[in-house]
């Protein structure tokens, strides 16, 4: 890994280091998340914001990223009443 790019979290060290990790696998999202897990240091927050990105240049993300969470249904529930309160009229 270039030794320029820092495993700390910080904005100024993490961009630099997600956008490497997502170049670098193709923009493919469980190969990024793996690779950013793998690089160890601070990972969680860089991981999340890794997550998003490569996940919106994906088509889809993939199943088991989500049906693999223990509470997924809970999860999925909550989602979707919080995705119909914000698209009402009534959500404020």
């Amino acid at each position: 890994m270039h030794n320029r790019l820092a495993t700390a979290c910080y904005p100024e060290l993490g961009l630099p280091m997600m956008l490497y990790l997502a170049d670098q696998n193709r923009f493919d999202l469980e190969s990024a998340l793996l690779a950013n897990a793998n690089a160890r240091g601070d990972n969680v927050h860089r991981g999340m914001v890794l997550g998003l990105l490569v996940g919106a240049a994906s088509e889809e993300v993939l199943a088991m990223l989500k049906t693999g969470l223990v509470d997924h249904v809970e999860l999925a529930t909550e989602i979707q009443a919080f995705s119909e309160l914000a698209v009402t009229s009534t959500a404020f």
